[in-house]
Order: structure tokens, then C-alpha cells, then sequence
């Protein structure tokens, strides 16, 4: 039954289901709290960055805009040590198109809609962020998803640590952030650095 859940994760299983004895049985709590144990375990051991080179290479080619952006984004945040990814969306498509390439970023998903908040615990790594309006600017999205991230102790965004925290954001164009279906083309990803140590991430690593 172990290696069964550490599989699906290895696998890239979005969700893990419960069924006959584990679901029905007198221990449910139990059950659940066991396979996220071992999925939080097996985690551990997957290269993020070789599945990510593995699903792009099989993507056909040329790829839509959408799906160019949302491996782009995943490309950038491997690349930039982000702590989390932010999406911005009233729809579901973004959300599909990013957890594709399966970011080992846990992917906060900003939404005004609940079907779209309610479908993100069908989506790899994703947490929803409901939020009551749509009339917010990128600082305000960006302030509310490092709050929460830092409650849920989904990122500690520490500031005075020496290191600044980077988060990227998959949003919509700046008239209309929260993505809708005819926006998908749109989309954009921006990198934002929590706190105020800019010097350690801009300081040349080339030879």
C-alpha cells in the first residue's frame, strides 16, 4: 500500500483517492493523514527539474501562447529558486497549463470564482485564494498572497535574512488580472522579490 502512494507521486498523480477499506473503514483520519505522510516523503525524492525537461520535450510543438507562458513561468521559478508561484485566474486553463510541468512550488491560485477555487484540489500543488473582489492591483494580489503563504506556512518570506524571497505571478494583462477565457493569450508571468535584500539575488553568478 506504500510504495502504491509513493508511486502515484513519482507517476505524477494529481490527487490520490481513498477507496474500499481506507475510505470505509474505522480509521479514515488515520488513513488520510498516513498517505500524506508518505506523499510529503516521496516528494522529496523527485527531480522536479528532469520531469519538467521530460513533459516539455514530449509537448508538441509549436506550442499555444498559453501553454508557452505557463512552462515558461515553471522554467523561471526552477531556475530562480522562487519559494512560491501565484496564479491570478477565473478560470480553470492557466491552472491546467502550469501544474503540467508539475513545479515543486506550491502554486497559490488567486480567484474571485468558488468552482474555480473548488477545482484546484483536483490540480497538483495547488492551494486556493479566494478572494472577495476583482478590482485589485498586482501589489495588492502580491501582499495578499505572501500574507497568506506566510499563516499557512506555505513560504516564510522572512525579510532581514540576508536572502530575498522570489515569487512568481501568472496573471492576466494589467486591465484585467484575473484571467478570463478570452484572456488566455494574454497571460503574463513577473518575478517579485519579498523583502528588501536585492543584493544577493542581483549580484552576478557568471564566469
Amino acid at each position: 500500500e506504500m510504495t502504491d502512494v509513493a508511486n502515484a507521486a513519482y507517476d505524477g498523480a494529481d490527487a490520490i483517492l481513498l477507496r474500499s477499506e481506507t475510505a470505509h473503514g474505522q480509521f479514515v483520519e488515520k488513513a488520510v493523514a498516513n498517505v500524506a505522510a508518505i506523499l510529503r516523503d516521496a516528494e522529496v525524492g523527485v527531480d522536479h527539474y528532469s520531469q519538467f525537461n521530460t513533459i516539455r520535450n514530449f509537448t508538441p510543438k509549436p506550442m499555444a501562447t498559453l501553454e508557452a507562458m505557463a512552462s515558461s513561468a515553471v522554467k523561471a521559478a526552477i531556475d530562480m529558486g522562487a519559494v512560491m508561484m501565484c496564479i491570478v485566474t477565473n478560470t480553470v486553463a492557466p491552472i491546467r497549463a502550469v501544474t503540467k510541468y508539475r513545479p515543486s512550488q506550491v502554486v497559490v491560485v488567486c480567484t474571485t470564482q468558488q468552482h474555480v477555487a473548488k477545482q484546484c484540489n483536483l490540480y497538483y500543488g495547488t492551494v486556493p485564494l479566494l478572494l472577495p473582489s476583482t478590482r485589485m492591483n498586482l501589489g495588492q494580489i502580491r501582499d495578499k498572497v505572501v500574507e497568506y503563504g506566510r499563516k499557512q506556512g506555505l513560504a516564510a518570506f522572512s525579510t532581514g535574512d540576508a536572502h530575498g524571497d522570489q515569487l512568481i505571478m501568472f496573471t492576466g494583462p494589467q486591465s484585467g488580472l484575473f484571467v478570463t477565457d478570452e484572456e488566455l493569450p494574454e497571460m503574463e508571468f513577473v518575478t517579485m522579490i519579498v523583502g528588501d535584500e536585492l543584493s544577493e539575488i542581483m549580484a552576478s553568478k557568471g564566469y
